[in-house]
C-alpha cells in the first residue's frame, strides 16, 4: 500500500456527505447489481488506505462493505482487490476500541471469507492477521462489555470460514492460542447459544483436521466439556456438539473417557425424529464401541434394545449401515477373532434370544431391493447400498459363527 500524502480536510468532509448518502442507496432493494457494474466497490475498497485517518468517514465505508458483502458478486469484487487484506488487518490494529467499526468489519469479514477461497488464502497470508482476529476475541473475554459477545461470534465466524480452505484448517487446527480460547468459551458456560453454535461450528471444523494419534490437554479437555452440552436445552448445540465428538472420538484418549457418557448418548437417541442428531449420535457410538468398557456400559443400558429397534424402524440407507458397523463393533472381539457367536454374546452378556432377533432384521434388510425407478435415476449414488448389504452381509456371519 503506497504512503500517502496528508489528505486535505475538505476532503473528508466531501467524503462524509458521499459515503452516508451511499450508505442510505446500499440498503435499498435492487441497488446491489448496479453497484457492482459501476466500479464504486473498487473505489470504496481503494478509499479504505486513506479514510483510516478519519473515523467518521471510515465508519461509513465500513458499514457499505459489511452491507454489501453479503451479495456473492459484491463479495467477490471485494476479495478481488489488491489491498483489501491490508487494509483490514491496519484498520483493525488502529481502531481495535472503536466498537462500532469492529463490529462491522469482522461482519464483512466473515462474509468474505465463507464466499472466497482466494480471499481466505490472501488473508492468511497477510503478517499478522490470524494472530490478530485471535488477539481481538482474546480483548473481547478479558474486557466484557455489551458489544463484545457480538464481536466475538463474528470474528469465530471469521476462523470457521477461514478453515473451510484445508491447507489452512491443517495449519490452524492445532494452534495453542486458538485451542485456548475456544476452550475457554466452552467452559465460561453463561455465552449465549449463538456464540455456543459458533464455536462449535469451529471445533468441528478445526476438529476434522487434527491428528487424532496424540491429542493436547486441551482438546481433550474440550471433548469433556462438549458431552455436557449434550444436555443443552437449544437442540442445534446439541447436534453440532455431537458433531465434533464424532470426530474427537477418533482418538483413543477421548474414547477411553466416553463410558462415563454412554447414559447421555443413549438419550439422544430418543429424539429419533431429528435425523441430523441421530447420525451424529450413532457415528459417536459407533467410534467408542470398540472399548471394552463402553460395551458393558452399552449393553447395562439397554443399548442393543434401542439399536434393534432403531434399525428396524429407520429407512434411511446411511443411519442403517452407521447401524450395522456399530453393532459390528459391538460383536467383534479383537482379542477371540475365531470365538463362536454363543461365546461372544455369552461374554457380552447377550441372550441367544437378543441375538436371534438381530439377525431377524439383518434378513429383512438384506432381502429389501432397491426400487427400479430409484436405481434407473442417473443421480442415485448406489454405494451405500453395496456397502450396507456387504456389512450387514457380514454382521449376519460374525452373529451365526
Amino acid at each position: 500500500m503506497a504512503q500517502l500524502k496528508k489528505i486535505p480536510e475538505d476532503i473528508f468532509n466531501g467524503a462524509f456527505q458521499l459515503t452516508s448518502i451511499l450508505r442510505s442507496v446500499v440498503g435499498e432493494e435492487g441497488c446491489l447489481d448496479p453497484v457492482a457494474r459501476s466500479g464504486l466497490l473498487e473505489e470504496l475498497c481503494s478509499s479504505l488506505v486513506w479514510t483510516i485517518e478519519d473515523i467518521d468517514v471510515l465508519t461509513n465505508v465500513v458499514r457499505i462493505l459489511s452491507v454489501v458483502s453479503g451479495d456473492d458478486v459484491c463479495s467477490e469484487l471485494i476479495s478481488r482487490h489488491d489491498y483489501i487484506c491490508e487494509a483490514i488487518v491496519k484498520i483493525l490494529q488502529t481502531w481495535y476500541t472503536k466498537e462500532d467499526v469492529v463490529v462491522r468489519l469482522t461482519y464483512c469479514l466473515g462474509n468474505l471469507l465463507s464466499k472466497s477461497d482466494e480471499m481466505r488464502i490472501k488473508l492468511y497470508q497477510e503478517p499478522g492477521a490470524f494472530r490478530l482476529i485471535l488477539d481481538l476475541i482474546s480483548l473481547q473475554m478479558e474486557n466484557p462489555n455489551s458489544t463484545s459477545e457480538d464481536i466475538m461470534i463474528k470474528s469465530v465466524r471469521s476462523i470457521a470460514n477461514w478453515t473451510l480452505n484445508m491447507s489452512i484448517g491443517n495449519i490452524i487446527c492445532d494452534d495453542p492460542q486458538l485451542c485456548e480460547l475456544l476452550n475457554s468459551i466452552l467452559q465460561a458456560k453463561d455465552v449465549s447459544d449463538e456464540l455456543l453454535q459458533c464455536v462449535i461450528a469451529t471445533l468441528n471444523n478445526t476438529s476434522f483436521y487434527k491428528q487424532c494419534d496424540s491429542l493436547d490437554e486441551i482438546t481433550i479437555s474440550t471433548a469433556e466439556c462438549l458431552y455436557d452440552y449434550l444436555n443443552n436445552e437449544n437442540i442445534d448445540v446439541r447436534t453440532e456438539a455431537m458433531k465434533v465428538l464424532g470426530n474427537l472420538t477418533r482418538s483413543s484418549q477421548v474414547r477411553q473417557s466416553s463410558s462415563d457418557y454412554v447414559d447421555t448418548l443413549l438419550n439422544a437417541l430418543e429424539e429419533d425424529d431429528n435425523d441430523e442428531l441421530l447420525c451424529a449420535t450413532i457415528g459417536v457410538l459407533m467410534n467408542i464401541m470398540i472399548e471394552e468398557k463402553v460395551k458393558s456400559e452399552f449393553l447395562s443400558k439397554n443399548g442393543l434394545d434401542k439399536m434393534i429397534s432403531l434399525f428396524e424402524s429407520k429407512e434411511d440407507v446411511v443411519l442403517n449401515l452407521m447401524i450395522c458397523q456399530l453393532l459390528w463393533n459391538l460383536f467383534y472381539l479383537s482379542e477371540d477373532g475365531n470365538s463362536s457367536a454363543q461365546s461372544r454374546t455369552k461374554s457380552l452378556g447377550i441372550t441367544d434370544e437378543k441375538r436371534l432377533e438381530l439377525g431377524k432384521v439383518l434378513k429383512s434388510k438384506l432381502q429389501r431391493r432397491i426400487p427400479p425407478d430409484v436405481a434407473e435415476d442417473e443421480d442415485f449414488d448406489i454405494e451405500p447400498y453395496q456397502e450396507l448389504q456387504s456389512v450387514a452381509t457380514n454382521l449376519m456371519k460374525l452373529i451365526q459363527k
